[in-house]
């Protein structure tokens, strides 16, 4: 995968040395979906590695109740990588979850409950790797619309799948492909 960096000042030296523009924060939820948030790269220096980003984390399932919704991202700098799929130079990282309460790592962090694991099957003699590999999934959309003017804007995206088409087809048989559940999108990764 090329170059590990260990620090904030080595991410920041390559998105500077290679002109990148964006930096893509991504994150696991406790049911695998891969979430992410975009800033431009301008905006991050090495505070920004201890302090993180901020996000909603009552938005995410699983994890907290909308009166304790504040979160934040922090990126893991080891996991820099330039995203080939963003048509801007963009670079993803992915992210620990931290507690703003006492700034601590999350409790229902995934990265940080697989850290925690590992750690315990070694200290127990288990074994002393653990390999985890990722289930890639993406969306499809049947019709995307958009428009932007002075007086409005809007976009459309339609898919057969979606949990909004539940209706029966030409043969009596209604849509019975894998539909999303509403409000499931917030942060979501593309493919």
């Amino acid at each position: 995968m090329g170059k590990k960096y260990q620090g904030a000042k080595e991410v920041i030296a390559f998105i500077k040395h290679n002109e990148i523009k964006f930096m893509d924060l991504k994150f696991v939820d406790l049911f695998g979906m891969l979430h992410h948030l975009t800033i431009p790269s301008n905006k991050v220096d090495t505070g920004f590695f201890e302090k993180g980003m901020g996000f909603d984390g009552s938005s995410i399932r699983g994890f907290q109740a909308i009166h304790e919704s504040d979160m934040i991202l922090r990126p893991d700098p080891t996991t820099l990588f330039e995203d080939p799929f963003f048509e801007e130079k963009t670079v993803s990282l992915f992210c620990d979850i931290i507690d703003p309460n006492g700034f601590k790592l999350y409790a229902k962090d995934p990265r940080g409950i697989a850290r925690k694991t590992e750690q315990l099957m070694i200290s127990q003699g288990v074994a002393d790797t653990a390999m985890f590999g990722p289930e890639l999934e993406f969306f499809i959309f049947d019709e995307v619309r958009f428009d932007q003017s002075v007086q409005h804007g809007y976009y459309f995206l339609n898919s057969e799948s979606a949990f909004w088409n539940t209706g029966s087809d030409d043969k009596g048989g209604g849509n019975v492909g894998h539909r999303s559940s509403q409000k499931r999108a917030y942060l979501a990764a593309p493919p």
